[in-house]
């Protein structure tokens, strides 16, 4: 039964873990001292490691979100007054399950008196540095580097994986395959009219932003034309250059993804999933998890739900890119049949 084992696989996972440590630790990039936290399991080795690659905006590493005021009442209810911390949870998870993981604060929380250009590179590539980065780390196995973006950072992912050939897998967590500036439009008048909010006034900002953006891809801007979020129009020129054709660079890269969609996300809607399957067909894995949220959790629990770690260390050992690789007839489960007690045996050495 694929179920049963799957949760075998799961359980033996956690029963493994140990304590995890954190370090706090930096690298540069495009002129900025990035501040980040590496985590790792307790015990000594080379791990797997995975860069977490944030959304929009300007995230800390740990992607703490609370959630008050706003259209917060109206879209999570059950977690208004709740802090998140969406990357840390998540990096516990993984850590605790055999990975090492890298999470950075953005250039302008890394950087707040940063007197550099807000440029593409800096603004959005800081992963490709924290790359660098980890491979002169002992502790990190340099031949089993991924990258795992959400949100944006999905989508940034496959962009960046085009000029690498270090990075073994990619992970697409809430990525969206609908161009960024047509998503944000939908995303305005979608929160307009759930919330009862100023739909008209929400159906011009959108207006603005895909007329933006439009001048942006038509390459009819100028110097003067106004940044948009701090950034110019000619970076934001390169950006959609390199990222509206999300689903080609995914085709692109040619060693595992795993893409991942949550059911009840509001920001990045499941169709996204369905789209990039269609697109990218049994060249990628896909999985929904139903409940969740665009910030991994449930509708009542700020925490990030333990399945969205258990399914990336899932199918981080199905394709063989983990630390922890059991050979065969390690372990004995049984009785086999049981109807009511399990028993799991495994040696001493992995204890």
């Amino acid at each position: 039964m694929r179920l049963l084992a799957l949760c075998l696989v799961f359980s033996l996972s956690w029963a493994l873990s140990g304590q995890i440590t954190q370090e706090n630790v930096s690298f540069n990039h495009g002129g900025c001292t990035f501040q980040a936290t590496f985590s790792k399991p307790s015990t000594s080795g080379k791990f797997t490691t995975i860069v977490l690659v944030p959304g929009s905006g300007q995230n800390d590493r740990n992607g703490q979100i609370v959630l008050q005021g706003g259209n917060s009442q109206c879209l999570y209810p059950g977690l208004v007054g709740d802090t998140l911390r969406i990357y840390q949870d998540l990096a516990q998870q993984l850590s605790d399950s055999g990975f090492a993981v890298l999470r950075y604060d953005e250039i302008t929380l890394s950087c707040p008196n940063f007197s550099g250009a807000f440029n593409y590179e800096n603004v959005f590539l800081p992963a490709l540095s924290a790359l660098d980065y980890l491979k002169t780390r002992p502790d990190v196995d340099s031949n089993r580097l991924i990258l795992a973006g959400h949100s944006e950072g999905a989508m940034l992912i496959a962009a960046m994986a085009k000029h690498r050939n270090d990075v073994q897998a990619l992970i697409s967590i809430a990525g969206a395959r609908t161009p960024f500036d047509s998503l944000l439009a939908q995303q305005l008048v979608g929160i307009a009219r759930q919330c009862n909010g100023d739909t008209a006034m929400a159906q011009l900002q959108a207006s603005q932003v895909l007329q933006y953006f439009n001048l942006i891809r038509s390459g009819n801007y100028n110097a003067s034309t106004p940044p948009f979020g701090g950034v110019a129009a000619a970076e934001w020129h390169r950006y959609i250059n390199a990222n509206d054709s999300v689903a080609i660079n995914y085709q692109l890269f040619t060693k595992p993804v795993l893409f991942l969609g949550l059911g009840n996300d509001f920001n990045v809607p499941p169709a996204e999933l369905q789209r990039f399957q269609q697109e990218l067909g049994s060249g990628a894995d896909f999985y929904s998890l139903p409940g969740l949220n665009h910030y991994l959790t449930p509708a009542n629990n700020p925490r990030v739900s333990r399945s969205v770690g258990d399914t990336i260390v899932h199918w981080l050992r199905s394709k063989k890119i983990s630390l922890l690789e059991l050979p065969p007839n390690t372990f004995e489960v049984y009785p086999n049949p049981f109807q009511k007690g399990l028993e799991l045996d495994y040696p001493q050495s992995l204890k």
